[in-house]
């Protein structure tokens, strides 16, 4: 699951009132994997491609979409930067794989 919020942020939701940042959802009940963009009005042209940068060929090729890290492989690089050590489970193993 990967969702990209370009509404107008709360001024609590973003550290440091941040124009671009990347999340993992926290939900309650069975494991999920998901990822949650906040861009607010001040994004740069940059932070904007990052986070609408989606990668649609693992959509069409036999190699399926395992990860939110294959759908938004910029965004979840940006995640590992921004918040190193949230995540230790396979989906990082096998993300941090796909990306050598």
């Amino acid at each position: 699951m990967t969702a990209v919020d370009g509404a107008k942020p709360d001024p609590l939701s973003l550290p440091g009132r941040a124009s671009y940042d990347v999340f993992e959802f926290h939900i309650t009940g069975p494991p999920n994997e998901g990822l949650k963009v906040f861009l607010s009005p001040e994004a740069t042209a940059a932070e904007k491609d990052k986070a609408f940068r989606i990668n649609f060929s693992c959509l069409t090729a036999l190699r399926e979409c395992r990860h939110p890290c294959d759908v938004l492989p910029e965004a979840w690089h940006d995640l590992r930067v921004l918040h190193p050590g949230e995540r230790g489970d396979s989906m990082d193993t096998d993300c941090r794989q796909s990306a050598r």
